[in-house]
């Protein structure tokens, strides 16, 4: 006479085909959670640096020869670190904006600064886990407005991609 339930065969087989199934949807959930956090991070960050950069040049505090100053004052940081004339920013939500200085040496009208969202983590390569931007200090600054950032290369008009949107 037969019990009722299941075979250890047919137990198996269901546990094997539950664990083809997590093979291929874990791996998807983790890379999308980290590409939500890279998004809300970047955009944290360049929200707040667009919002200080903006202030200071409305305010005519902001210029080229005096942004690790600035920065230093203005802007929440848990620490800064140097590496000759430019300094490393690390920000509270992980991320660390660096190649801030007061050399004016790119232009007198603009300075760029990387923005990195998982800080001193890899890969570090543009487009991956950071963006370089342009800050325009004064106009005209064909192509970029005074007191805004933009991705590097690009009119201060584009200041999110369709990457971090």
């Amino acid at each position: 006479m037969r019990r009722p339930g299941f075979t250890l065969a047919e137990l198996l087989i269901a546990l094997l085909i539950l664990g083809v199934i997590a093979t291929f949807t874990i791996p998807k959930v983790l890379q999308s959670q980290e590409s939500s956090q890279q998004k809300s991070v970047f955009k944290e960050t360049i929200s707040v640096v667009n919002n200080m950069v903006y202030h200071g040049a409305q305010q005519g505090e902001l210029q080229c020869d005096n942004m690790v100053s600035y920065f230093k004052n203005h802007l929440n940081y848990i620490s800064v670190s140097s590496s000759g004339a430019n300094h490393t920013f690390l920000l509270a939500n992980g991320s660390t904006i660096w190649g801030v200085d007061d050399s004016c040496v790119t232009s007198s009208c603009f300075d760029n600064m990387i923005i990195d969202w998982n800080g001193p983590l890899p890969p570090n390569v543009d487009g991956s886990d950071r963006i370089n931007l342009n800050l325009a200090f004064e106009e005209p600054c064909p192509p970029y407005t005074a007191g805004r950032i933009s991705p590097f290369g690009a009119p201060s008009i584009t200041l999110y991609n369709s990457t971090f949107q």
